[in-house]
């Protein structure tokens, strides 16, 4: 028996020995038949996210309303005799957003964060095929995490259905590229990762979302201190944290998966491989391309680099 089934618990052996029949009995080919997945975590049942996440879309839905209107309400005060000059749809959106995301980053610390201090230490425990069961603040965090993605997407498709012109389009691919990671993860079983993924970027948008609000009320001092917090925030996170906890552990803590379901066949295994590590990848690409663009445009609100459009127009 090779080492990687050797460090398996007996039910976890038998998991593996139950999978190998059904792959040699043609019920499958890549994803096994739910609830397993591609790792083992005790009790976990993908579709058993589903009612509460729905429910809780429309609790979203409402607070939606709420929280936007009184943040225009506020936003109207403090702006005063200029309110006439803020789009206030786009500041109630932001608003709504900043809150979640505060929101969400304080669950996730205090649901998760003693257990997410063990991956900084041992990333390998995010991409182990044996997992404990999943904490009641984990299950709670990620439900409500796609619970508010989802209200997100649905809204986004909404307003692009009324109107073409949205800006919304590069939002409502963000969303729902996050939705899509956020299911696949959930039905492999590495919903460990997902979360991981999830609180670096909310927390990384939180300070994008302050300069919005800076902006739309004009407080100079503010702005200048969330563009240095997002750029910050971006590097230690997006730019470092990702990939050397995530992506580097993905390919590197993730090869005893040959051995346990070497029954695959060597090619099967690669693919399943690379499905997950090459969207990883191509984030981390892209967070270094748009770190790039808020580079540039930090420097050119805080007057460090000439305004490409003023020179523009003047031409």
């Amino acid at each position: 028996m090779c080492a990687a089934m050797d460090a398996l618990s007996r039910a976890a052996r038998a998991r593996v020995a139950g999978l190998r029949a059904s792959r040699a009995a043609g019920d499958w080919w890549l994803m096994p038949p739910a609830p397993d997945g591609h790792c083992f975590v005790e009790d976990h049942d993908p579709f058993g996210f589903a009612v509460p996440a729905i429910g809780l879309m429309l609790v979203f839905a409402v607070s939606r309303r709420v929280l936007g209107g009184i943040a225009v309400a506020a936003g109207r005060a403090v702006r005063g005799q200029g309110a006439n000059q803020v789009d206030w749809s786009r500041f109630r959106d932001v608003s709504y957003f900043t809150v979640c995301h505060l929101a969400l980053c304080a669950l996730f610390v205090g649901a998760v964060g003693s257990e997410a201090l063990g991956w900084l230490t041992d990333t390998g425990l995010l991409w182990a095929y044996e997992q404990p069961r999943l904490s009641a603040g984990m299950r709670a965090y990620y439900v409500i995490e796609l619970a508010f993605t989802g209200e997100s997407c649905i809204q986004m498709l909404l307003l692009l259905a009324a109107d073409h012109s949205s800006r919304d389009v590069p939002m409502l691919i963000h969303h729902a590229a996050t939705l899509l990671v956020m299911l696949a993860a959930l039905r492999a079983g590495f919903v460990r990762v997902g979360a991981a993924v999830l609180f670096i970027h909310d927390a990384t948008d939180l300070p994008i979302d302050a300069i919005r609000l800076c902006q739309s009320l004009c407080l100079t001092r503010s702005l200048y201190a969330s563009v240095l917090a997002t750029l910050a925030s971006w590097a230690a996170l997006r730019l470092y944290a990702f990939p050397r906890y995530i992506v580097a552990s993905a390919l590197l803590d993730t090869t005893h998966y040959f051995e346990v379901f070497d029954f695959l066949g060597v090619k099967v295994v690669w693919v399943g491989y690379v499905l997950y590590v090459l969207p990883l990848t191509c984030l981390v690409l892209l967070h270094y391309f748009w770190y790039g663009l808020i580079v540039l445009k930090a420097g050119r609100q805080l007057g460090l680099l000439p305004a490409v459009e003023n020179k523009r127009k003047a031409a």
